[in-house]
């Protein structure tokens, strides 16, 4: 027994160590799988390290296993935000679909303390099988099930102007505003500027061919590698740096 609870403990302190490690690659927002390893190989000195050890194949340190413990370092951290959310008087939710790799709805939550304050936190990042209205309404309604949040104080939406989102018969909001009734949606101000700017360009035959012949520029540096090697040069002998040609966006604004 007096050998067991040694070797226990030093096995429970290695475990805790690699947490840590992998905490601190987050906070620093290095990259945790590339990352890991080597921020356990630097410490592998210390005994109760090698005790992640396991066998050859099991050492703590595979994909599969950081994620695991990234879940699991989330879901603590995580839980006294939920727990003050939860406590919250009202709360609204601003979402947004990403396209960049894969689709995905992005959740951001706001809520107010018991003093008045407004506090502003990330909420999730789920997977869309597809961007139909349906599929974003019942991957809100899950995300707000899993987080266990008091849809009797949800009071605001927050979206972009996409016809998906705000689609008058059956948009996202929509369906929202049936099945929470006090929910008052809100588009966002700069989307809408942009795309009545973008509408009103149009209308203009001088600004449509201008928007025309930057997106002509861009492509034609983008399609082909020497053409690029030739605007850097051009950049290099100007002095200036990361000089490029970048597409066209009928949305696009800085954030403040």
């Amino acid at each position: 027994m007096q050998a067991f609870e040694p070797t226990v403990i030093m096995e429970h302190e290695a475990v805790i160590g690699g947490f840590k490690c992998l905490y601190w690659l987050v906070k620093n927002e290095m990259g945790h799988h590339t990352n890991y390893p080597s921020c356990l190989a630097q410490l592998l000195g210390c005994d109760y390290f090698e005790k992640l050890k396991v066998d050859q194949r099991n050492n703590y340190q595979s994909h599969r296993i950081v994620d695991e413990m990234l879940e699991i370092l989330a879901q603590i951290l995580e839980l006294p935000t939920l727990q003050e959310i939860r406590s919250s008087q009202a709360i609204s939710l601003e979402v947004d679909e990403t396209t960049d790799v894969s689709r995905h709805l992005d959740l951001h939550v706001r809520h107010l303390d018991k003093e008045g304050c407004v506090f502003h936190h990330f909420l999730d990042l789920v997977t869309l099988e597809d961007g139909k209205t349906d599929s974003v309404v019942a991957a809100i309604k899950s995300v707000l099930q899993k987080k266990e949040l008091p849809v009797d104080g949800l009071y605001g939406l927050g979206t972009d102007d996409a016809a998906v989102m705000t689609g008058r018969l059956n948009g996202v909001a929509k369906q929202l505003t049936d099945s929470f009734p006090k929910l008052v949606s809100v588009a966002c101000a700069a989307h809408r500027l942009a795309l009545a700017c973008k509408d009103a360009s149009n209308a203009v035959r001088y600004m449509a061919n201008f928007r025309n012949d930057l997106q002509e520029l861009h492509l034609f540096f983008r399609n082909s590698a020497n053409r690029s090697a030739t605007l850097r040069s051009a950049a290099t002998t100007l002095g200036l740096n990361d000089l490029k040609v970048k597409e066209v966006k009928d949305t696009r604004w800085f954030k403040t």
